[in-house]
């Protein structure tokens, strides 16, 4: 690979290639607010020959929205397709917000690509991760119904989750219903996901209709029937010596366990 020196150019001469990022047009507006103010501090990186982008899609994409008639840009010639697509997953790698999906997503299209010739150890070797985060990540966007694909976010606050998002912790567990708590068919995994992402369900709330699905309860009653629930932590409980009674008498780890034990009536004593 040859590197060049900065150049500036025209955005719409740019050619925005496959991305691992599903969400580039809906969450530049941050973004955009940034280069408005300062403009792009990081020029882009596309390949010399074809113009298509390696590095810096949703900074493109954000200068093509703002109308900019030039941005800085570093070409570099000789790198091959399978070159681009690692460089490309191994910048999107570095953000904190891409979820397992899109990680998923590209791995697998990568994977897939019989000019790649890759195994997953190879892949795994060329972007520095373990093996196994690699197939998690496969595993999960594979087992994942493709119409919530493009819905799954990783987000670190509650606050942050919009109307039909995803958070990426809530689907693992979704996901993992079955090993959890009852197995879950096709249809009952899309209606979660579906109500899930619409009424903005928590982690909490997912625990809860896992025991409530699992005493018999039918999924779309347990859907219902977790808005009459408020989800407390144990530390505001009122029998906290009971409680702390229990933990020890039993040698329960962690107070989930024991909500676990209380939701399932193994201590009913303990719920008015």
């Amino acid at each position: 690979m040859e590197q060049t020196k900065i150049s500036y150019v025209d955005p719409l001469s740019l050619k925005i290639g496959e991305n691992s990022r599903w969400r580039i047009s809906e969450d530049v507006s941050e973004l955009m607010e940034s280069i408005k103010q300062h403009g792009i501090l990081q020029p882009i990186t596309a390949r010399q020959e074809d113009k298509q982008v390696i590095c810096g899609n949703r900074r493109l994409s954000s200068a093509i929205k703002l109308g900019m008639p030039q941005i800085p840009v570093i070409f570099i010639s000789g790198v091959d397709d399978r070159q681009l697509s690692i460089l490309n997953l191994m910048e999107n790698m570095q953000r904190k917000d891409i979820s397992s999906i899109e990680i998923g997503r590209q791995c697998d299209i990568m994977l897939k690509n019989t000019k790649f010739k890759m195994s997953i150890s190879e892949l795994a070797t060329s972007i520095g991760v373990k093996e196994n985060r690699i197939k998690i990540c496969i595993d999960v966007f594979k087992h994942l119904p493709e119409e919530y694909r493009n819905k799954v976010v990783h987000m670190n606050f509650s606050k942050e989750r919009k109307f039909g998002d995803l958070p990426e912790n809530i689907v693992f567990a979704i996901l993992n219903f079955g090993r959890s708590y009852k197995h879950l068919d096709y249809q009952e995994m899309k209606l979660l996901l579906k109500e899930t992402a619409e009424k903005k369900l928590t982690l909490s709330h997912i625990h809860l209709i896992g025991h409530l699905f699992t005493s018999g309860m039918p999924l779309k009653k347990a859907l219902k029937e977790v808005t009459y629930y408020t989800i407390a932590r144990l530390n505001f409980v009122i029998l906290k010596t009971e409680l702390a009674n229990v933990e020890k008498k039993e040698k329960i780890i962690g107070k989930q366990a024991l909500f676990d034990k209380i939701i399932k009536k193994i201590y009913p004593n303990l719920i008015y």
